[in-house]
């Protein structure tokens, strides 16, 4: 016999079964960006070290496109 977790919900007062309650959590977690936001955050890079790498591209792409005069 399968075992029913039932958990009372804090707004109504009434009772919901488990895949109710995650359900209704992925829907929350969707609208609300919670892991895009997680997602941006866990690369940050900061403002320097992107102007740095900016500029270390730009290097390569000069060499890579340079053409000498004869």
């Amino acid at each position: 016999m399968a075992k029913v977790i039932a958990y009372r919900n804090r707004e109504t007062g009434e009772l919901e079964d488990i895949t109710s309650l995650i359900r209704r959590f992925k829907k929350k977690v969707l609208d609300d960006q919670i892991l895009y936001e997680c997602k941006r955050r866990e690369c940050f890079i900061p403002k320097s070290l992107k102007k740095k790498l900016k500029s270390i591209e730009a290097k390569k792409r000069q060499k890579k496109n340079y053409k000498p005069k004869y």
